[in-house]
């Protein structure tokens, strides 16, 4: 609408010439002025005053502006994904992201989880989580670098933002070196190993270790990553030094059980824990880290007899899960001392008696922990609700050559048939593992051989021709 100008308002109908409280009025005459009213000199003073122009209220500074994180919505998401219901999960993200988009916080957010749902696929879609955790990562470091952007105005984070944006880029980071170490990359090693290092300075500066007295929030933080980072370098096999890693998750689990909020929550820790160290444990026996391997095992059993006790004052029993973990504990602790001893031949200088003695010693000691073993596993076993007959078949037939070596071919024997059934079973399912027969088949013909049943040898070596390996 354009603007009318003077001279058409005033054209515009008759103008009024006659004197009135508006603005034009004829100049006063003569007597008018002479009769002006005079004013007392104080009153003049005050009036002066009047035509001092009042100060305005300036405009109030914009206040900074607090965004959510929403996450009540997250979790939402969270609760999806984990109850298998995973393209509704991924949905409500994309409908997050688009209805948040003034919140940077969210977008941040939306990445990440994004990331680790695409992890968790029955196919995980490696390349794409760890496109979404980069660029979660990217918008993480670029908020506290710079603060947010909202509707084109840039504020500081503020202490309670930055304290969660910095959280959440732990996560950001964390699973872009999980990315890397389970895909084919190049140079994933080198590559994983910076994240780690990132995510590890980050903790320390959030829950410097030398810091006792902290908040039970920040006592999970520092265990969670600690159990990540640890879980990841695992990942990347026998090539990588766990010590720092596992050293870490160590002291963090202490802390952690020590500010339990349950007696459920201090055995879940426990189990958790345990699980992480055994294969910690698995990957030192593989490097020839004897020392290592029974510094995690020994934990790790410590920390499973505390929660079969704590179940037994309760009349109360391990469950599958939890009696498998312990015997396989057991049985690792054995298997570290059966290793060295083969070693010991090829290693050691000194003749061959004495390196014997030290071997069947070695031997000996590896069969106390499986007699800790054993009874674990064969209560297992009885459920028929233990799945990997692949892992159960390794146990058995491991704990059958100390056996052989300390001369009791009748237990050797029996846990060789039983873990020969088990891998049998296995096989039957997966023939492309029928490989792993040969060694156990082997074993169970030297050993009937040499209690003199022919017949049940023949019958093990038909089986053994049969493999045509």
């Amino acid at each position: 609408m354009r603007v009318p100008t003077d001279e058409e308002v005033l054209n515009d109908g008759e103008v009024d010439n006659t004197p009135s409280s508006g603005s034009l009025r004829l100049l006063p005459s003569e007597e008018a002025e002479k009769t002006a009213l005079e004013l007392p000199t104080e009153l003049e003073a005050e009036l002066d005053t009047l035509e001092e122009m009042p100060e305005t209220e300036k405009e109030p500074e914009p206040r900074e502006l607090e965004l959510s994180f929403e996450n009540e919505l997250f979790e939402n998401v969270e609760y999806l994904a984990r109850n298998d219901r995973i393209p509704q999960a991924l949905e409500l993200l994309d409908e997050m992201r688009k209805k948040f988009l003034d919140n940077p916080f969210v977008s941040f957010r939306v990445n990440i989880v994004e990331g680790d749902i695409l992890m968790i696929l029955p196919e995980p879609d490696v390349q794409q989580a760890f496109r979404s955790h980069r660029r979660a990562a990217e918008q993480g470091e670029k908020l506290l670098d710079g603060g947010k952007v909202v509707r084109g105005r840039r504020y500081p984070l503020t202490t309670s933002e930055k304290q969660a944006v910095q959280e959440l880029l732990l996560d950001a980071w964390l699973g872009v070196a999980s990315d890397l170490a389970s895909g084919d990359w190049d140079q994933k090693v080198n590559n994983c190993q910076k994240w780690l290092q990132k995510a590890k300075k980050q903790i320390d500066l959030l829950v410097p270790p030398t810091k006792k007295e902290t908040t039970r929030e920040m006592v999970a933080l520092r265990y969670r990553t600690a159990y990540r980072t640890l879980s990841i370098a695992l990942l990347l096999g026998e090539e990588v030094d766990i010590t720092d890693d596992a050293s870490r998750l160590i002291s963090a689990g202490q802390e952690q059980l020590r500010v339990a909020e349950s007696p459920q929550h201090y055995f879940d820790v426990c189990l958790e824990t345990a699980l992480l160290l055994d294969d910690a444990g698995t990957v030192s026996i593989l490097r020839s880290e004897d020392v290592a391997a029974q510094r995690y095992l020994t934990r790790a059993i410590a920390l499973m007899e505390r929660v079969k006790e704590g179940y037994e004052k309760k009349n109360k029993k391990l469950n599958t899960k939890e009696r498998f973990l312990l015997s396989q504990l057991y049985y690792h602790m054995g298997q570290v001392l059966a290793w060295r001893a083969n070693r010991l031949m090829a290693e050691s200088p000194e003749n061959i008696e004495t390196v014997n003695q030290k071997r069947l010693k070695l031997h000996e000691q590896a069969i106390v922990w499986y007699g800790k073993s054993t009874p674990l596993l064969m209560e297992v076993i009885r459920t028929k609700e233990w799945k990997d007959l692949l892992q159960l078949s390794r146990i058995m037939n491991g704990m059958s050559v100390s056996y052989m070596e300390m001369s009791d071919t009748k237990r050797a024997l029996v846990l060789l048939k039983t873990g020969i059934f088990c891998l049998e079973q296995h096989v039957a399912d997966h023939p492309e593992d029928k490989y792993q027969l040969v060694v156990p088949y082997r074993n169970i013909i030297r050993v009937l051989a040499y209690q003199g049943e022919r017949e049940e040898q023949e019958k093990y070596q038909k089986k053994l021709d049969s493999l045509g390996i």
